[in-house]
C-alpha cells in the first residue's frame, strides 16, 4: 500500500495505508499488553519465564559489555565471550581472603539448653523435598535436571537418603557437588569493570537437596536455643525487609516525636559473601554448639571448591575457590547469618542487619550520645579486623 501511494500519490492509497498501519500496531501493542499479562500471571508458577522477559528488556545487559583489565600490567580490553568469561573468572578468584591459623579470635561460647540434632536423615523428608522441587530450574553442571528428580520421587527417595546419610556421618562431600557453573549478574556502574559484577553459582540439584535438610537441622537448633539476633533480619523466617523497616520507622518517628536527632550510619561489607573465612565461621558454629559432625561436613562442603564462568555458551578455566560462601547455594545465606550473628554484640547504639548492609543507629540528646555511636563505630571496625570481613570504605 505504501508503494502504491508512493508511486500514484493517490489520497484514497495513503488513507488506506494508515487505516492499515494503525491497526497493526494497535495489534501488536495489544498481543504484547497480552503477553504480559499472562507472564506476570505465571510468574508464581514459572518465574524463570517471568525474569527471562525482565532481563530482556533491561537496558544494561550483563554479557554484552566488553570488559576492561590489566594483564602483565598492559591494559587488556576483552570483547569476546571467552574472554570476557576469563576476566571474569580470574577476577572473582582474585577476591577471596586469605586465612591462617595464626591469631583465631575468640568467640563466646554458648551451652545451648537444646542439643544439636545429629540424627540420620529419613526418607520421607527427603521424599517432601522431591516432591516440592521446582521443575523450572536450571540444572548443575552434573547436568542432573530438577524434573527428572521430581518425576521420580518415589523411586529414588531411599537411594538418596542412604547417599545424604553416608555424606554426613563421613562427613565427605561428593567432588561433583563442590563444582559451581557462575552467571556474572552485573550490579551498577561501570559495565567495562569485572568488579561491578556478582558471581551468582549453579550447583548440583541434588546436593541442594541435602542443603535443604542441612539448613533446617541449623536453624532449628539456633530457634530452639533462641539464639539468633534480634537486630538481624533476612534469611531468617518471619524477619523480611518490610518488618525491619516498619521497626525502624516506628523507632524513629518515637525519638522524632521526642525532640530527639537520630544519627544514622549506613554500612556493608566488601564482597561479603566472597570473603567470609572458612576456619573463623567453624570456629563460630562450634560456639554456638552447633554439632561436631554438623561442623565436619560444613567445612569439607565448604573446603577444596572450584568454579567457572560460563557466558552465552563460552566458559572460563575452573578457578579454586578458598574462601567465601557460593552465592546461589542454599545454606550460604544462612551461613553468612552465623557469621555476623554476634556483630550486634559489640555497639551500644541500635543496630539493624539485612544480609551484608548494616544500619548503626541512635538518638542524641546530649554531646556525649555522639561519641558512643563513634565507639560503636570503632568497634565494628575492630570487629570486622579481627573476623577478616572488611567494611566498604566509599559507604
Amino acid at each position: 500500500m505504501w508503494t502504491r501511494y508512493m508511486e500514484t500519490r493517490d489520497p484514497n492509497s495513503y488513507r488506506e495505508y494508515c487505516r492499515a498501519r494503525n491497526k497493526v500496531i494497535s495489534t501488536i501493542a495489544k498481543e504484547r499488553k497480552k503477553r504480559e499479562h499472562d507472564i506476570a500471571k505465571s510468574a508464581k508458577t514459572n518465574c524463570k519465564n517471568f525474569w527471562s522477559y525482565i532481563n530482556s528488556k533491561r537496558k544494561t545487559k550483563s554479557g554484552n559489555a566488553e570488559l576492561h583489565t590489566k594483564k602483565d600490567n598492559v591494559k587488556f580490553i576483552a570483547t569476546t565471550d571467552e574472554e570476557k568469561a576469563e576476566v571474569l573468572g580470574e577476577f572473582f578468584s582474585s577476591i577471596f581472603t586469605v586465612e591462617t591459623d595464626d591469631n583465631m579470635p575468640s568467640a563466646n561460647s554458648i551451652t545451648p539448653s537444646v542439643q544439636f540434632n545429629d540424627n540420620e536423615f529419613n526418607v520421607p523428608e527427603v521424599n517432601k523435598l522431591l516432591a516440592t522441587l521446582d521443575t523450572f530450574k536450571s540444572p548443575g553442571p552434573d547436568q542432573v535436571h530438577p524434573k527428572v528428580l521430581y518425576e521420580l520421587a518415589n523411586v529414588i527417595d531411599q537411594p538418596l537418603c542412604m547417599i545424604f546419610n553416608s555424606s554426613f556421618t563421613t562427613g565427605i562431600v561428593p567432588d561433583g557437588w563442590k563444582s559451581g557453573q557462575i552467571s556474572a549478574l552485573f550490579k551498577k556502574g561501570d559495565t567495562k569493570s569485572a568488579s561491578n559484577y556478582r558471581p551468582v553459582s549453579h550447583t548440583s540439584v541434588i546436593c541442594k537437596i541435602m542443603e535443604k535438610l542441612i539448613r533446617k537441622r541449623i536453624t532449628d537448633h539456633m530457634d530452639s536455643n533462641d539464639l539468633f539476633s534480634n537486630h538481624h533480619f533476612g534469611f531468617i523466617s518471619g524477619r523480611s525487609t518490610t518488618l525491619q523497616l516498619l521497626k525502624v520507622i516506628d523507632e524513629w518517628t518515637e525519638a522524632l516525636d521526642n525532640n530527639e536527632v537520630i544519627d544514622t550510619i549506613y554500612m556493608d561489607f566488601i564482597k561479603a559473601f566472597d570473603k567470609v573465612p572458612h576456619k573463623r565461621l567453624i570456629h563460630k558454629m562450634q560456639a554456638y554448639g552447633i554439632g561436631e559432625q554438623m561442623c565436619i561436613w560444613i567445612n569439607n562442603f565448604l573446603s577444596n571448591r572450584k568454579q567457572r564462568v560460563h557466558l552465552n555458551g563460552k566458559y572460563s578455566r575452573w578457578h579454586e575457590v578458598t574462601s567465601g560462601i557460593p552465592q546461589g547455594t542454599v545454606i550460604g545465606p544462612i551461613l553468612f547469618v552465623l557469621f555476623i550473628n554476634d556483630l550486634p554484640e559489640c555497639v551500644e547504639s541500635i543496630s539493624s542487619l539485612f544480609a551484608d548492609d548494616t544500619k548503626l543507629y541512635s538518638s542524641i540528646k546530649e554531646e556525649i550520645d555522639r561519641s558512643v555511636l563513634q565507639n560503636d563505630l570503632d568497634n565494628l571496625f575492630e570487629w570486622s579486623t579481627k573476623w577478616l570481613l572488611k567494611f566498604h570504605p566509599d559507604k
